[in-house]
C-alpha cells in the first residue's frame, strides 16, 4: 500500500471580506483548481469568478484561499492524483474545522455529497460556521464573544473590525444568530445536542456539537427581507409550529410573545436582538 503524504498545514489569514463575497459552489471551484490544477489567482478570478482579471488582479481568488489557509505550498498539492486519494490524504486531518472543510470540498466535487455521514452539515453552513470561527478566533471569554458578535452587522455588507475588512453573507447571518442565542430556542428554550457535545467544552467548541433551526418571520416566498430582525433562533419543533402556524408571534405592550391557536398558550419570546413584525 502506497504511503500518503502529509498535507502542508494551513495558515488561516484574518480577511474574511472575499470569502463571504462568493458562494459554496464558487468556493469548492476555486479549491479544486488550486489544489489540483495549480491554477493561478488571476487565472481563477478569470475562469471560475467571471472577473477581467486586470481589474482583480487575483486578489478574490487569493483572499479567499488565503482565508482557508491555503498559500503557495498547497497549489496543486493534488495535481496528478483522484479525488479519492486526495480524500484519503485529507481524511485524518478532518477533526479540524478547517481542514474539514476542504475535505467537504472534495466530497462536493466528487458528487458524493456534502459532509452529512458524521456531521450532517451542508457545505454552506459548513462555510459559515467556519467564517464565524475564525472572526472570533482570538477571544474566549463568553462575555468578549458576546461583545464581538454585537460588532456584526444584521444584514449581509461589507464592513471593518480592527484593521481587516470583512463581508458578512446571508448563511454567516443566521450562524451569527444561532451564536448569540447560544443555539437556545428563544421559544422552548431547548437545545439540540450532538454526540461530541460536552458541558466541559469551552464555548466555541460546544457550537460544532450543537444545532438549530432559523425562521424567517415573514417568508422570504412572500416577500420577508434576509435580515436577522426577519429571523428566529429555534428549534426543529418550534420551527415546524410556525410553518403550520399552530405557533404565530404577537407584539405585546412591552415584549412579543408567542401564542399557540391551539392550545391558547403565551409564551414570551426570549430577545437578544432586535425583532420587526410585518
Amino acid at each position: 500500500m502506497d504511503t500518503l503524504p502529509d498535507f502542508p498545514a494551513l495558515q488561516p489569514s484574518n480577511r474574511g471580506r472575499e470569502f463571504n463575497q462568493y458562494s459554496s459552489e464558487e468556493h469548492i471551484e476555486v479549491v479544486y483548481h488550486y489544489l489540483f490544477s495549480g491554477m493561478s489567482h488571476r487565472a481563477l478570478d478569470r475562469v471560475v469568478l467571471g472577473l477581467d482579471p486586470l481589474v482583480s488582479k487575483g486578489y478574490q481568488s487569493m483572499g479567499i484561499l488565503h482565508f482557508l489557509g491555503l498559500v503557495g505550498k498547497h497549489k496543486h498539492f493534488f495535481e496528478g492524483l483522484s479525488l479519492d486519494k486526495a480524500l484519503a490524504i485529507l481524511k485524518p486531518y478532518a477533526q479540524s474545522e478547517s481542514y474539514m472543510l476542504l475535505f467537504s470540498y472534495l466530497r462536493e466535487k466528487a458528487e458524493e455529497g456534502p459532509m452529512g455521514d458524521e456531521d450532517g452539515y451542508a457545505v454552506a453552513e459548513l462555510d459559515a460556521k467556519y467564517w464565524v470561527s475564525q472572526f472570533l478566533k482570538d477571544v474566549e471569554d463568553p462575555q468578549q464573544i458576546e461583545s464581538r458578535l454585537s460588532k456584526i452587522p444584521t444584514s449581509s455588507q461589507e464592513f471593518r473590525f480592527g484593521k481587516y475588512k470583512y463581508f458578512i453573507s446571508s448563511p454567516s447571518l443566521k450562524e451569527t444568530l444561532k451564536c448569540t442565542y447560544d443555539f437556545y430556542c428563544q421559544v422552548c428554550h431547548t437545545r439540540i445536542y450532538r454526540p461530541k457535545w460536552v458541558s466541559t467544552l469551552s464555548k466555541k467548541e460546544q457550537w460544532k456539537h450543537l444545532n438549530a433551526d432559523v425562521h424567517h418571520i415573514r417568508p422570504l416566498s412572500k416577500g420577508g427581507e434576509d435580515l436577522q430582525q426577519n429571523m428566529l433562533c429555534l428549534c426543529p419543533n418550534c420551527h415546524r409550529r410556525f410553518h403550520t402556524e399552530e405557533q404565530v408571534l404577537k407584539q405585546g405592550k412591552s415584549q412579543i410573545y408567542t401564542f399557540n391557536q391551539i392550545t391558547g398558550e403565551s409564551t414570551p419570546l426570549a430577545k437578544k436582538h432586535t425583532i420587526v413584525l410585518g
